[in-house]
């Protein structure tokens, strides 16, 4: 037992902690994907399972995802593209944060800040300068997370599937 005041000792709740969902859509017939599913495992068990893309950011960037969460992270990052990020695309990232009229807070619970702030980080992921690299940063986590592929198969609330882009097959 760990007793506390004042704070939160992560690793002593579960590694689960800040776990979420996320649904991406993509315009793919499920024989295509099928021809190509070797190829997206392996890429999947490298960057989100062993942590072996490189995210790398500046301690400026790391501090706005403490302190502003997903907006922030991504203006301070979008200032100084490094390692695997920039390949990333930001025209899709910002959209996101506003799709179709909608502001990010209806999609991602608390803009995933949670009213953070930098002083609960730690310390090696908020240095007051020079770059830092988060193994875990992006991943889908360990022990019971997962990926899954769905196909869609009927809709069943069209206003639904519509604001979620998606569409029978």
């Amino acid at each position: 037992m760990i007793q506390t005041q004042g704070m939160v000792v992560t690793a002593a709740i579960g590694s689960d902690i800040n776990c979420g969902m996320r649904l991406h859509v993509v315009d793919v017939r499920v024989e295509d994907f099928l021809a190509q599913r070797d190829k997206f495992v392996e890429l999947m068990k490298g960057d989100d399972l062993l942590g072996t893309r490189d995210v790398m950011m500046t301690a400026a960037t790391s501090r706005a995802m403490f302190n502003d969460g997903i907006p922030g992270w991504l203006e301070q990052i979008s200032k100084t593209l490094r390692g695997s990020v920039t390949r990333s695309n930001f025209a899709q990232l910002w959209q996101e944060i506003d799709a179709l009229g909608e502001t990010l807070r209806d999609r991602v619970h608390f803009l995933g800040s949670m009213a953070g702030n930098v002083r609960w980080a730690p310390s090696e992921l908020i240095p007051v300068a020079g770059l830092v690299r988060d193994g875990d940063l992006g991943t889908i986590g360990g022990g019971k997370d997962f990926v899954e592929i769905q196909e869609v198969v009927e809709i069943r609330n069209p206003h639904l599937a519509y604001r979620s882009n998606l569409k029978v097959g």
